[in-house]
């Protein structure tokens, strides 16, 4: 069971061929920008922009056996950065990660990319630090941050009125806890309370004004053999302290229902915009030790990863949906906001099968 769940924990994409999108009389063309560097692509890796760059970092795949022959999962530290400013630039080694690390969350603040928890072949960690981009020494600076009280993984991050907060994913003895760390005066994390409902790892976890927002994510087997997998949106007010439930998430074309595990997201103006993810059904089955004895040998489109780009406009509580092409239907990216465009790092195509394109896709008509 751990092997199959780790199998499928999804992870990396990569970028990948131009994308048009036209408003009105004009037009914009997302960029065609370099495979990733690690051969085979990454899964769950940190990543973000600092100074018109795409940095990306850490994450996992089977570099030697495949999973679905029983291959051994790698961990990474390497770190590399793109310019996204010019057409000529290619990816550039950077200081790699204290330690090897896949699974954690990455979060966009004002001072760089915070990195907390995730995983390696060792353990699940409880590290967090924040990497700043030097422009005179032009290099990537990392500088520690407190520790979490517990050790989290395969958990999604946001960031609000100068807080980095934390929830979902796996942490110790199964919690649900909301950590916050103050950014103005980073000392300690404070635990600010626990999300309702079900556990939810592989979440989406975004913020707007002082509102945190839970989306998705699963509860995997229990003793009576069943999963939950989550299909709605939580909403927690940063200043009453209080869940509510915000929306549920809008079925796929099937009419199936969505959990979105191992999608990703961000926020803009008053939008949340969620992309990549499992499909409902075939996860469920296979999370709960149902899947067929091939399960992951299947051809890719078998397994029906969500290729809809979700906005959810926050004003009228409104959704519009947004077919994407092929390549955009991964699991497990980091979905990341620069300019007029959006650009889905890394993840997997299939179970245990990464992907070195990476995806971008422009802004203009998503936020309508």
């Amino acid at each position: 069971m751990n092997r199959l769940k780790r199998c499928f924990l999804p992870g990396c994409l990569a970028f990948v061929t131009a994308l048009c999108s036209s408003c009105g009389s004009g037009s914009v063309s997302a960029p065609s920008l370099p495979d990733y560097p690690v051969i085979g692509g990454v899964s769950a890796p940190f990543a973000g922009c600092l100074s018109n760059r795409l940095v990306v970092a850490g994450g996992c795949n089977f570099p030697d056996v495949p999973a679905a022959e029983g291959g051994r999962k790698a961990f990474y530290a390497e770190t590399y950065g793109l310019s996204l400013t010019s057409s000529s630039a290619q990816w550039m080694p950077l200081a790699s990660l204290p330690v090897p690390t896949a699974y954690g969350a990455s979060i966009q603040v004002p001072q760089g990319i915070v990195c907390v928890g995730g995983q390696n072949d060792c353990s699940s960690l409880s590290s967090a630090f924040l990497l700043q981009w030097d422009d005179d020494a032009r290099q990537l600076i990392t500088s520690p941050l407190p520790s979490l009280p517990l050790t989290i993984d395969n958990a999604g991050g946001a960031y609000a009125d100068g807080k980095v907060i934390v929830t979902g994913g796996n942490q110790t003895d199964r919690g649900q806890g909301v950590y916050a760390l103050d950014l103005n005066r980073p000392e300690a994390w404070e635990k600010l309370c626990d999300y309702p409902g079900p556990r939810r790892v592989q979440p989406i976890v975004l913020a707007h004004a002082s509102s945190l927002y839970l989306i998705g994510g699963f509860d995997a087997r229990q003793q009576d053999g069943e999963s939950t997998l989550s299909t709605n949106i939580l909403r927690y007010d940063l200043t009453t302290r209080e869940w509510a439930e915000e929306a549920q998430l809008p079925a796929d074309a099937e009419g199936t229902p969505r959990c979105l595990v191992g999608g990703s997201g961000v926020c803009i103006d008053d939008c949340l915009i969620l992309a990549g993810g499992v499909n409902y059904a075939i996860f469920k089955e296979a999370v709960e030790g149902k899947a067929p004895a091939d399960y992951l040998k299947r051809p890719r489109e078998w397994y029906k990863f969500n290729r809809d780009l979700l906005v959810y406009h926050l004003n009228d509580r409104r959704w519009s949906t947004h077919p994407m092409p092929d390549g955009t239907n991964k699991a497990g990216g980091v979905l990341v906001h620069h300019r007029q465009f959006l650009y889905m790092i890394c993840g997997e195509t299939k179970p245990g099968i990464r992907t070195q394109e990476i995806v971008a896709v422009p802004t203009q008509e998503l936020l309508r």
